[in-house]
């Protein structure tokens, strides 16, 4: 249970990580370069980024193969790289990062190889990214990995299995709390409620086992007064069925008037079938029977009557004494069945009630034990239900309490972490303080090498420098000389920006004052080799594999020469623009970097541009920060054709005037978003007088 609390702990710490970190922004910039199999630069390679599966941006590489990709954090990206005879490579960029690290800016430089078409992984073939950038918290820092085919983690598994035990949990929690709200509904003491369950359940059996006997007492008479009754119906019936009818025949020679008596024969001829189809009729058959028997002794007697008032001899009067005393007896007889049909009538009446009242008490008592039966059931579910509730109460209560004992330990160690944190904060905070001393320092010296408005207000009528570093010190930097006539002016991008690009700055700094001011070399193309030259040696590129050969700047170095009325310039990864009157010449510099580590161990060299002095012509130089530099409506790079239009626009302004609409246009394009890189823009006028 310990180790599934602190499987829960730390995913609600990662997922609050995680929400708190989306609401700021931040970026995170990949540079490279694209080369081929045989290590070629690879120019004009599309690529294309990919926002959560939506085109957001298409581009193409420099000349020499160089791209720049910015990202906002927090996001997921997927750049695809493609060029006609070469396998697309895709490469995944997944910018969510702590909120502690989001106020940084992340720089990384590869150099991606494209495979000929048909060659190369199976991901890339398959169309399936096979690198791919993160944020690496043990580094603080952004890290390259290369994707394989086979899986590296099993963390969606894992995070499932938390997400379950968390839920189990909650589900838990409910389950005590409802059987908490029960038991408190009831409010009796345990003992008092175990004590009542076991006297209802023994009171229930007593119940039950008695109405048990009582049942069976009572089936057992309700059988015995049943048989008997039917024993007695039977016996009746059997008299009435087995009476003789046979002295009821007519005798025909006996009655005169013939007609009178053709009904009754019929009638009994159908009497007589009926009897004969059945011994035991019902008794309102017999009453139907004894009806008859009464009819014809009315004829008789009638015809008796009748008899008597036509007698004449002694005979017939006996006779007729003799039928009279026949019919007298029938009578008797008659009067016996029917006293015994009513009274069989009402024994079946009396036992019908009897035996309705017998069901009445035997359906009551079945529906009282059914009623018994089913309190009891009930009863002992309680039971089972309470019994059951306390056992997971009693488990729950333990776990709880062993939670609870987690959790003290927990923020005994917490607030002793807080402690400890709170002595690094001041320590961090000394640090802080020293390092920025430290820093300013720097920018102090930094101000202290870069030529001053003063200083170039003596040797130029009509100028500008828009110079807006994004940290306290810069990684750009603008270096003047003069020699006799001539007066040079660089505008310089070091890698980087912050600390590590002002170190490169210096480095650059003190290389082209040696190069111009003491070797005496005034070419443009020369300086810039005689810096690569330099920068390679300060920095050992070529002589150890275990640095970072990324380190170099992109330069544009100009010679101005009053008395040849021309301006001689060359340009390493960089880019200038002569404005005049409208037109534009673009003087694109060469592929390479200083310091390139594409180059090696090569001696560069740079091509050497002319440009005639005439009036009404500006020339502009400038790193890559400003087009770079995210923004606008959509929140894309301000680029290069942007700012070429804003120097033809503004060109017949004064400079200080044109440095006034540079500031304002980066601003309201950077907007509310941070600074990516450092900024730097120059611009001559080139009329001398």
């Amino acid at each position: 249970m310990r180790i599934i609390s602190n499987k829960i702990f730390i995913l609600l710490l990662l997922i609050n990580f995680s929400n708190s970190a989306v609401s700021q922004k931040g970026y995170f910039q990949l540079r490279g370069r694209i080369i081929s199999p045989h290590k070629d630069k690879l120019v004009h390679v599309l690529y294309k980024l990919y926002e959560n599966g939506k085109l957001i941006d298409t581009t193409l590489t420099t000349s020499n193969g160089a791209f720049t990709i910015k990202f906002e954090m927090n996001k997921m990206y997927m750049v695809e790289f493609s060029k006609k005879a070469y396998t697309t490579k895709l490469i995944s960029v997944n910018t969510k990062i702590p909120i502690n690290y989001i106020s940084k800016f992340y720089d990384r430089f590869n150099i991606i190889k494209l495979d000929f078409e048909g060659q190369g992984d199976s991901r890339s073939a398959a169309g399936l990214p096979v690198m791919k950038y993160f944020f690496d918290i043990k580094t603080a820092d952004f890290a390259t990995e290369k994707i394989s085919n086979k899986p590296t983690s099993n963390v969606k598994l894992l995070v499932k299995r938390i997400k379950s035990l968390e839920s189990e949990l909650l589900s838990q929690k409910e389950v005590i709390n409802q059987q908490k709200v029960e038991l408190n509904n009831i409010g009796l003491p345990q003992n008092q409620e175990n004590k009542i369950i076991i006297d209802a359940k023994r009171k229930a059996d007593s119940i039950l086992d008695l109405a048990n006997k009582k049942a069976v007492r009572i089936l057992r008479e309700s059988k015995k007064d049943s048989i008997n009754r039917l024993k007695e119906l039977s016996n009746v019936t059997s008299d009435i069925s087995n009476k003789d009818f046979t002295d009821l025949s007519v005798n025909k020679g006996q009655f005169k008037n013939r007609k009178d008596i053709k009904n009754v024969e019929k009638r009994i001829e159908e009497l007589k079938k009926r009897q004969n189809k059945s011994a035991t009729d019902s008794l309102d058959l017999k009453q139907n029977r004894l009806s008859l028997r009464m009819e014809l002794v009315g004829l008789a007697r009638a015809q008796l009557k009748i008899d008597r008032l036509k007698a004449k001899t002694r005979e017939d009067s006996l006779m007729i004494e003799q039928r009279e005393a026949q019919l007298f007896l029938i009578e008797q007889d008659m009067d016996l069945v029917a006293e015994e049909i009513e009274n069989a009538r009402k024994e079946i009446l009396l036992k019908n009630l009897e035996l309705q009242k017998k069901n009445l008490i035997l359906y009551s008592v079945i529906l009282g034990l059914i009623l018994v039966v089913i309190l009891l059931v009930v009863i002992f579910r309680h039971y089972q239900a309470k019994k059951r509730m306390n056992l997971v109460l009693e488990e729950q209560n333990k776990k709880l309490e062993e939670q609870n004992n987690l959790i003290v330990t927990k923020n005994t160690l917490l607030k002793s972490n807080n402690i400890e944190i709170n002595e690094k904060n001041i320590k961090l905070n000394k640090q802080h303080n020293q390092i920025m001393d430290s820093i300013n320092y720097g920018k102090r010296i930094q101000d202290a090498i870069l030529p001053s408005d003063k200083l170039l207000n003596h040797f130029f009528s009509d100028f500008f420098v828009f110079f807006n570093p994004k940290d306290v010190v810069s990684g750009d930097f603008y270096w003047f000389s003069v020699q006799d006539d001539k007066l040079f002016v660089a505008a310089v991008d070091c890698t980087g920006h912050g600390v590590p690009g002002a170190f490169m700055s210096l480095i650059g700094n003190s290389l082209l004052n040696n190069i111009v001011n003491e070797k005496g070399i005034y070419k443009p193309s020369e300086i810039l080799k005689e810096l690569h030259i330099g920068v390679n040696r300060a920095l050992s590129q070529s002589m150890s594999d275990d640095n970072d050969k990324s380190d170099g700047m992109d330069i544009t170095l100009c010679r101005f020469e009053k008395s040849a009325k021309e301006v001689q310039l060359a340009c390493a990864n960089h880019t200038a623009f002569v404005v005049s009157n409208g037109n534009v010449e673009e003087i694109e510099g060469d592929d390479f970097s200083i310091a390139d580590e594409l180059i090696g161990d090569d001696i560069p060299e740079f091509t050497n541009h002319i440009i005639a002095m005439n009036k009404d012509t500006t020339l502009y130089m400038f790193s890559d920060g400003f087009p770079d530099q995210m923004g606008g409506p959509k929140n894309k790079k301000y680029y290069t054709k942007n700012l070429k239009k804003l120097f033809v626009e503004n060109q017949k302004l004064k400079a200080t005037d044109q440095k006034e609409v540079l500031s304002k246009t980066f601003d309201n394009w950077k907007g509310e978003g941070s600074q990516l890189d450092d900024v730097l823009v120059m611009g001559f006028k080139l009329d001398f007088g």
